[in-house]
């Protein structure tokens, strides 16, 4: 995945306040990767479902989603 596919950091950022997350790693590069150990910004599990969803409508317009579940 080239950095152009990923989620940028001001998505993000709006994404986490939508869920009340508050938390470092989805939105502070030097503290996910230097304090946390991570390799970049997280992306949390209701902004990838969004994601994957909005996914499946730009890639098969004409397919409707039932049901769709995911967990955290």
């Amino acid at each position: 995945m080239g950095a152009k596919d990923r989620p940028s950091a001001a998505l993000l950022f709006r994404s986490r306040h939508l869920t009340f997350n508050s938390h470092r790693i989805h939105y502070d590069q030097p503290y996910a990767t230097q304090v946390e150990g991570y390799p970049g910004l997280v992306v949390h599990g209701p902004l990838i479902a969004t994601l994957l969803l909005d996914l499946v409508y730009r890639e098969l317009p004409d397919i409707r989603v039932k049901r769709f579940e995911f967990r955290e």
